[in-house]
Order: structure tokens, then C-alpha cells, then sequence
């Protein structure tokens, strides 16, 4: 089995990292696995989301209020990240022919 083919823990760690994971998901499809190339995508896309919402929440936050503010807008935005990835996510997933 290839290294970048399966279901290896540091290959699905490597699909979840923001940015990172559409590396893999090339990776995936050079191998021709398609739908494997979706996920990964998808699962990285997820990430990238949720991290952008931490950080601009945390911008905002610290703008708005110094010190405490960028902690509670990370939250925030890292909550409304994660459900917008998770949208994204689900509907990538679906497009998928299993």
C-alpha cells in the first residue's frame, strides 16, 4: 500500500491541518482516488475555516476590547468557524459516491 493511501493516523492528521491537508488531498488524487482527494479536501477546508474565524475573531475582539476581548472573540469566531466549516464539510462529504 502507498504511504498517502489509506487509512493511516498521520495521513487523516495530515488531511485536518488547515492548508496543509490540500497537499494531501493532491496526493490522493495522483493516486487516482478521487473521492479520498474530496475528503481530504474537505476535512482541511473545515480546518482552514474554523482557524480563520478564531483569528479574525480575535482580532476583532482585541480591537473592541484590549486583554480579555481577543480570548472571547477567538471563542466566538472559533465557534462560528467550526459550524461553517462543519456546513462545508458535510456538503463536500455528500458529493461523494461511496
Amino acid at each position: 500500500m502507498d504511504y498517502a493511501v489509506g487509512d493511516q493516523g498521520y495521513v487523516k492528521f495530515m488531511e485536518t491541518l488547515p492548508g496543509v491537508g490540500y497537499i494531501q488531498s493532491a496526493v490522493h488524487a495522483s493516486d487516482g482516488d478521487k473521492d479520498r482527494a474530496k475528503r481530504a479536501a474537505a476535512s482541511s477546508t473545515g480546518s482552514t475555516i474554523t482557524t480563520g474565524g478564531c483569528v479574525a475573531g480575535a482580532a476583532i475582539g482585541t480591537v473592541l476590547l484590549p486583554g480579555l476581548g481577543s480570548v472571547v472573540g477567538a471563542l466566538i469566531g472559533g465557534a462560528v468557524g467550526g459550524a461553517s466549516g462543519a456546513v462545508v464539510k458535510k456538503a463536500v462529504n455528500e458529493s461523494i459516491n461511496d
